[in-house]
């Protein structure tokens, strides 16, 4: 049990909140880089006017890789759990009428009109 003891006692864990540490000054200047590199300008033709326009490589990045042709953040609500059986979010029925309001997709616009990109708040 000793030697077990003086096992744990050996062993170094990385300190990632540690500024001073060698891991934690190393972790700083990636998190500083990464941010540098997805808050600088970068220059894209738009399609209406083809002149070139500066935007954050961020919101490219974004455009490329999660937003539709249209700019957009389409959630089909039948590929979540949640809404994968019934997507109702009202019902009612009276002696008139029947009525039944279902959601299937939401879209969100927007996403790639970032100015300023700080994920962790300074």
């Amino acid at each position: 049990q000793q030697q077990q003891q003086q096992q744990q006692q050996d062993i170094q864990v990385l300190d990632f909140q540690n500024p001073q540490s060698s891991v934690g000054k190393l972790m700083h200047l990636a998190l500083e880089k990464g941010l540098a590199f997805l808050n600088a300008s970068e220059s894209e033709p738009t399609q209406a006017t083809l002149e070139d326009r500066y935007d954050l490589r961020i919101n490219t990045i974004l455009r490329d890789t999660l937003l539709d042709e249209n700019r957009a953040l389409r959630v089909n609500l039948s590929d979540l759990t949640a809404f994968a059986n019934d997507n109702t979010i009202f019902a009612t029925h009276d002696q008139l009428t029947n009525t039944r309001i279902s959601l299937d997709a939401i879209q969100v616009v927007g996403l790639d009109t970032l100015t300023q990109f700080d994920p962790l708040g300074d």
